[in-house]
């Protein structure tokens, strides 16, 4: 037999409550769906209208026990309109819970209703809701969006924080933390509307929520009449009215008055705008009508669409209603129905909205339907009085979100509306970022090109050299105008022995940009025509009638470690960052140090923060810069065992080593041991055949191992290295062309030594430093060398000529320097196998070590660049790092604490002497400090009443007597005299 708890079950359970503090703490998570009855009614309550449909066709007036449910919209308006029978029952919970003093929306139209109604429209006037309400809510849901993530959690990141900044910031409540204060009101809210039952978790969360509520309250009192809030917000009129000589209100009335409009307004909007928004993304013709009201900036089309569809998903089914005396409904009809005094009745206004008989077309999705077809906001005396504020608030939440391009439900249960208790939890969505928070991929394009035997190689090299290094002006212009050329050069390289009888060298292209290679090459060759093409006829003895973007394609080598390909290795210091977004950070550190310059000495960390983004905001250029950017400059560093494992199972080694082992498997079972009848002995043979097939492959492994390694030791004691300096001449144009940038640029030929073994150990070095390129070291970094943007290695086709390109920063010295001192052995594994390299030993070891001889050696193998182009020129790999972690901190740094990590960026920023060292808490009491041998705790007992002011002395008090471990004591550490009398002065206070 269905029972509600109106309202016997609500005074017995007021007459078994215990006091607050003997209650568990507050914990939301309490009213969570547990158990399968309680997620099946959760499920069914989701989407009820085709149950309501089915009810309202056939048994119209549904009664189960004590509880009748009434679906036709001719009863349900019946039942609301007679509010003299059918009465709000929530009157008896809103007073206790606001301390005596009964609320609106639990009171029966009369006198007190009336009075309390006046004063609720005084604090609230309706025209503030445009002047102040919407420009409110407004800025609160576009700073949100602004720093939104592409998958970001629309009901919990906005829905559920804009109501709650709007009670802080109109309402005039002080706040300290935002989600407890939703989940107080949402505990408030369910107990009034959605606990039919007297569930006692419900209830001691709304009791205790109540307290915590009724004591913000008091506290924002407090602050109006200190001049902290002002007077104009509807506390402060109401505070206002309770002060006057002739007071209006009672500090119950405020207590019942602000407390039922948080209630009413905060959990009501969370759940009206996440039902909406649930629609609005389910329902293709909703989210046109949104989409179109946004573009055409028309706020009554937008609150008419949003209205519309919260006619399909309302917050409610129906509100509760108690019957005060026997009465009868649908007189006159089939339906009629007497209904008896104390039945509780559900008048199901949803089951209304969707009448054929009342609302013309239900199921179509129309914006310009009259408002008697809605009951979304109430209805009659107890039509929502905040309803203006609520569609405003949401409307504006709606602009914010859907102005976000390609913003759709994310895949998944996480794009479902999930729900905490009976209020939205989480949706999550996703949107397209900016361009400039977007990662990329890089090309690296290396376009080898032979030149004809009877190329004029010094006109060829004089007309590159024309070109410029760094590259002219007007080739720049253009070259930057495109936005996807990172780097730059053209090389000339002399052929070698045989090579040169077939061709005279080769004319060596190489591109670092964003997208594709043909994106990449298309940029170049519209950047540099025609003096490129030219070149190009120069370089191939033809008249360049050939396009010379299809002529820099076909050249361009597919560089890879791996057999199939041309041997080489590719790699990128600033992974993920485009031109654009390297440029666009750099503008945004320039604009952020110039504001910081501005502030006064002595400001907050946190007030500096605030100031430049405030700054950034108000320019316009920077928008992008406060929405959280994908970036894999921050990712850590990985394991060599994880990259081991991920090595084992990319797909062509997993397969290779299955075939393999299964290949051995087969021979070994057959030719050792044949087919035995019986599965069991089958079946141990089998597994012998394994054990033998494992170690057999292992043990050849390890013997042809061993054997090439015996040779590759044969053939490095047999090198013999060249150590002299390079051509004084060579030295003084490769010098004339160094050190002008931040940047520079290296391209080194190397002569590859003969023998099959040396190109298999050239390709198994690119291997391994590409694995640990990729995995194991940090993004961008080569073990701990982040200097270098981009570089490759390259084996020219048909040659032995081993190419090294690198676009780093800092000087040679000292980009040399960092590969001797932090990455010598894949420096060694690789240069190892060229003619004249330093003495190695078992391929990686030595060679480089030996700086001297290896930076002799690395200025003979170098030749000038006699081209070279970059796009930034004034960033190394340092500072575009640093730029990043500037954005990043714009777009996500909240606390104090983050906040001087932020501006210990733009350079050394000392920490307050009186801040706590929060990364150190930790460390200090689990860390490896030691066991503190002695410890001592003073509990104070605060009255709850003890005022402000009082407590404001008391705690000054403290200060003054108390250290916080910076200094020594004079003497030791002792009790003071007058803290007894003091601690009684404040409590009697």
């Amino acid at each position: 037999m269905a029972t509600t708890k109106y309202f016997d079950g609500v005074r017995e359970a007021q007459r078994t409550q215990e006091p607050v503090a003997d209650m568990p703490p507050f914990d939301i998570e309490r009213v969570r769906a547990k158990g399968w009855r309680a997620k099946l009614t959760s499920y069914l309550l989701e989407n009820p209208r085709w149950a309501l449909g089915l009810l309202r066709r056939f048994h119209p007036v549904l009664k189960l026990g004590g509880f009748v449910l009434v679906t036709r919209s001719e009863d349900v308006r019946e039942v609301l309109e007679r509010q003299d029978v059918f009465q709000t029952p929530y009157g008896l919970e809103m007073a206790e819970i606001a301390g005596g003093t009964n609320f609106i929306l639990g009171m029966q139209d009369g006198p007190d209703y009336r009075r309390m109604k006046s004063t609720v429209l005084s604090a609230f006037p309706v025209d503030e809701v445009e002047s102040v309400v919407r420009p409110l809510a407004a800025r609160h849901a576009e700073l949100i969006m602004r720093r939104a993530a592409p998958r970001f959690d629309a009901v919990d990141a906005l829905l559920r924080v804009v109501p709650v900044r709007i009670c802080r910031d109109y309402f005039g409540i002080l706040i300290d933390d935002e989600d407890a204060f939703s989940d107080w009101a949402n505990a408030l809210s369910g107990l009034f509307f959605a606990d039919p039952g007297a569930d006692p978790a419900t209830r001691e969360l709304a009791v205790v929520a109540a307290d915590r509520v009724r004591r913000a309250i008091d506290r924002s009192i407090a602050a109006v009449r200190e001049g902290a809030v002002g007077g104009s917000t509807p506390l402060g009129r109401l505070v206002g009215m309770l002060d006057a000589e002739d007071p209006q209100v009672s500090l119950g009335d405020i207590h019942a008055i602000m407390l039922g409009m948080i209630a009413g307004f905060t959990p009501t909007n969370l759940l009206a705008s996440g039902n909406c928004l649930d629609v609005v993304l389910s329902r293709p013709e909703a989210r046109r009508a949104v989409e179109e009201a946004i573009a055409a900036g028309d706020n009554a089309r937008l609150e008419r669409a949003i209205l519309e569809a919260m006619r399909f998903k309302p917050i409610w089914v129906g509100p509760f209603r108690y019957t005060a005396r026997d009465a009868v409904i649908a007189k006159g009809t089939r339906r009629e129905r007497k209904i008896k005094a104390g039945t509780t009745v559900m008048p199901a206004t949803l089951s209304a909205m969707f009448d054929p008989a009342a609302v013309r077309e239900p199921e179509r999705f129309d914006m310009d339907r009259p408002a008697r077809d809605y009951m979304v906001f109430g209805y009659g005396i107890h039509q929502c009085i905040g309803a203006a504020i609520a569609r405003i608030q949401i409307a504006e939440c709606f602009r914010a979100l859907f102005s976000k391009p390609g913003l759709q439900r994310a895949g998944g249960k996480e794009g479902r509306l999930k729900r905490l208790g009976a209020y939205p939890e989480s949706l999550m969505v996703c949107f397209d970022p900016a361009p400039l928070s977007r990662t990329v991929e890089h090309a690296m394009v290396t376009a080898v090109i032979p030149c004809a035997r009877d190329t004029p190689m010094d006109a060829l090299r004089a007309k590159v050299d024309a070109l410029g290094n760094p590259v002219g002006e007007a080739m720049k212009s253009a070259l930057d105008e495109s936005g996807v050329i990172h780097f730059a050069s053209i090389a000339v390289i002399d052929g070698q022995g045989d090579e040169a009888a077939k061709s005279a060298g080769h004319l060596v292209i190489e591109l670092s940009g964003d997208g594709t290679k043909g994106d990449v090459v298309d940029a170049f060759v519209n950047a540099t025509e025609p003096v490129l093409r030219d070149l190009l006829a120069m370089a191939c003895g033809t008249t360049g009638h050939r396009p010379a973007g299809v002529l820099i394609r076909e050249s361009a080598l597919d560089i890879s470690p791996t057999f199939g390909s041309d041997a080489g290795l590719v790699f990128s210091g600033t992974p993920g960052h485009s031109v654009r977004r390297i440029r666009a950070e750099a503008e945004l550190e320039e604009a952020a140090r110039a504001e910081i310059a501005a502030v006064p000495d002595g400001a907050e960390a946190g007030a500096i923060l605030d100031r430049v983004r405030q700054k950034l905001m108000g320019d316009g250029r920077f928008d992008w810069a406060f929405e959280p950017a994908e970036t894999l400059l921050e990712k850590p560093a990985g394991s060599v065992a994880s990259a081991v494992k991920r090595t084992l199972r990319a797909p062509k080694v997993l397969v290779t080593v299955t075939v393999t082992l299964l290949i051995c498997l087969a021979i070994t079972y057959s030719l050792v041991f044949g087919y035995a009848p019986g599965f069991f002995r089958n079946l141990l043979i089998v597994g012998t055949s394994i054990v033998l097939t494992l170690i057999g492959v292992t043990m050849l492994l390890a013997f042809m191992g061993g054997l090439l390694t015996l040779y590759l030791r044969r053939l490095e004691k047999r090198d013999v290295p060249i150590d002299r300096n390079a051509d004084l001449a060579l030295l003084e144009e490769i010098a004339k062309r160094e050190n002008h940038l931040a940047q520079n640029h290296l391209t080194a030929v190397s002569t590859l030594k003969g023998g099959w073994l040396r190109r298999l150990s050239l390709r198994l070095s690119f291997y391994l430093i590409s694995i640990m390129a990729r995995q194991v070291f940090r993004p961008g970094y080569l073990a701990d060398i982040n200097t270098i943007h981009f570089a490759r290695w390259v084996l020219l086709p048909a040659t032995k000529q081993l190419v090294f390109l690198s676009n780093y920063g800092g000087s040679w010295e000292s980009y040399l320097e960092d590969f001797i001192t932090k990455a010598h052995a894949g420096l060694t594994g690789v240069w190892s196998n060229t003619a004249g390299f330093p003495k190695t030993r078992m391929l990686f070891r030595d060679g480089a070590t030996d700086g001297d001889r290896f930076k002799r050696w690395a200025r003979a193998q170098q030749v000038p660049t006699l081209f070279w182009y970059a796009a930034y020129p004034g960033l190394t790999t340092s500072r575009i790092r640093i730029n990043s972690l500037i954005r990043s901190g714009i777009a996500k740094a909240e606390t104090e604490s983050e906040a001087r990590d932020w501006l210990r960026l733009f350079g050394s920023q000392p920490r307050p002497r009186d801040t706590l060292e929060t990364e150190e808490i930790q460390s200090i009491f689990f860390g490896p400090l030691g066991p503190l041998a002695k410890a001592e705790m003073l509990a104070f007992h605060i009255p709850a009443d003890l005022p402000r002011a009082a407590r404001r002395e008391w705690l000054a008090f403290l200060l003054e007597c108390t250290s916080f471990g910076n200094q020594l004591p004079p003497e030791r550490a002792h009790d003071h005299p007058s803290w007894a009398g003091r601690a009684e002065t404040a409590s009697a206070k």
